[in-house]
């Protein structure tokens, strides 16, 4: 089934039913196009797929209540893929994930949608600052969500050069951002980046994402929040050179980050990357 996993995060966040979201999203795959679905066969869908009748009727009935579905005699109406990431509070969707939807519906489902997320950042270190300021999902809370899947961990560290050779420029060495000195040069710790290996969870095509997100962006309300980290982590200099080049295009030179980090290669399984002035 397609995914986007923010939604459900979201909406947790934002205390809305998450039950409400889980139903739609069962019942988006179970529609073969049009926005409306036969009431009593997606019910005993729902019963085929091991869900408790009380549980499907009240997931049901808060759809019903925040919108996302609709009851038209014996068809069920479904709302957008736009309207609904709106409703959790969602300002944009990334790439879909295709996970199986006996997984969805399994006990541990929301660490198979915790791995679904983070399938977006692999190979790219990220904190997990940024991922509960994405997510509003605690670090100690993702940890409990990655032991439950096959996720792996990579370490990271930046290059700053040589002091000695450039004092201009020279990064003062502090414990507490995890700059320290080895061999002469100065170095930073970087956040992990995660592999997820858990089966059956891919990304899927874009399919009409760009076009969900403009239409997102038509109707965004006030209350919908969802921050997008600044991009940090460049695997070419050509990409990166575009994304400095894109900020002074915006004029917002003062909101760049001090660095952004080029990768250079893997030395014993551990990313090293260059830090380049921003």
């Amino acid at each position: 089934m397609r995914l986007y996993p923010e939604i459900i995060f979201k909406a947790s966040e934002n205390n809305k039913p998450v039950g409400a979201f889980k139903v739609w999203f069962i019942a988006k795959e179970f529609d073969y196009g049009g926005g409306f679905i036969p009431a009593k066969r997606f019910r005993q869908h729902l019963a085929k797929l091991g869900i408790a009748r009380p549980t499907y009727y009240r997931w049901l009935s808060q759809a019903f209540e925040l919108g996302l579905m609709d009851h038209q005699g014996d068809v069920y109406g479904l709302i957008s893929w736009e309207r609904g990431a709106a409703l959790a509070g969602v300002a944009s969707l990334l790439r879909p994930v295709d996970i199986e939807v006996e997984r969805f519906v399994s006990k541990g489902w929301l660490a198979v949608v915790w791995g679904a997320y983070i399938k977006h950042f692999e190979a790219r270190p990220i904190s997990r600052a940024t991922l509960h300021k994405l997510t509003g999902v605690p670090a100690r809370t993702q940890r409990g969500y990655e032991k439950q899947i096959k996720v792996k961990s990579k370490g990271h560290f930046a290059n700053f050069g040589d002091p000695a050779k450039d004092p201009k420029n020279a990064v003062n060495i502090d414990e507490r951002q995890g700059i320290y000195g080895k061999a002469g040069m100065t170095r930073r710790r970087l956040p992990d980046s995660r592999t997820v290996e858990e089966e059956h969870i891919e990304l899927a095509n874009k399919g009409r994402t760009k076009k969900a997100n403009r239409a997102l962006k038509a109707l965004l309300l006030t209350r919908c929040s969802s921050p997008k980290p600044e991009r940090l982590y460049f695997e070419t200099y050509q990409k990166l050179k575009q994304a400095n080049r894109g900020k002074q295009r915006d004029g917002n030179a003062k909101d760049r980050p001090s660095h952004r980090y080029l990768y250079l290669t893997d030395v014993l399984n551990v990313g090293v990357w260059e830090a380049v002035n921003a």
